[in-house]
């Protein structure tokens, strides 16, 4: 446990430092690649930065559905978030751990849904670079702190 605590510690100090680059003003993060677009929406052709000439395109239903898949089974968030961390504390509820899941599962979909309107409406908002920044200053701060206080142990 003790090591896993420390490479957790690490793995959150250094995705804060990283977003931390990222937000700071000569982030090189910050080449402009186009804008968010959401479901339903078509994207403007765009050159990305990091492969000049390639011009992203439409994917295909196979494509699009092996991509899902792969985020939602080979994530190790879901396992650890819903099986190890989930099913821990649901255990300790008791005969009131059916109501605690079912619960979780609920506030999942609230918050999956949440987000999922939300970048509709904020789309706008991030089309700017400096939105992006301060989501990285957020994000690195936020990182930095649980890191430091797993840590700490405290």
């Amino acid at each position: 446990m003790t090591a896993i605590r420390w490479l957790g510690a690490a793995f959150l100090i250094t995705y804060g430092l990283m977003a931390g680059r990222r937000a700071g003003p000569a982030g090189r993060a910050w080449i402009p690649v186009g804008r968010l677009t959401c479901v339903g929406e078509v994207a403007p052709q765009t050159t990305r930065a990091d492969a000049p000439g390639r011009v992203p395109g439409p994917v295909s239903l196979r494509v699009a559905v092996l991509t899902v898949l792969g985020f939602t089974w080979l994530n190790p968030h879901v396992y650890l978030d819903t099986l190890v961390f989930l099913g821990s504390v649901a255990t300790s509820h008791g005969a009131h751990k059916w109501w605690f899941g079912a619960g979780a599962a609920l506030a999942s979909l609230l918050w999956f849904s949440a987000l999922g309107y939300g970048a509709r409406l904020l789309a706008p908002l991030f089309e700017r670079p400096v939105a992006w920044r301060v989501l990285d200053g957020i994000i690195a701060v936020l990182m930095i702190t649980l890191g430091a206080t797993l840590a700490l142990g405290t």
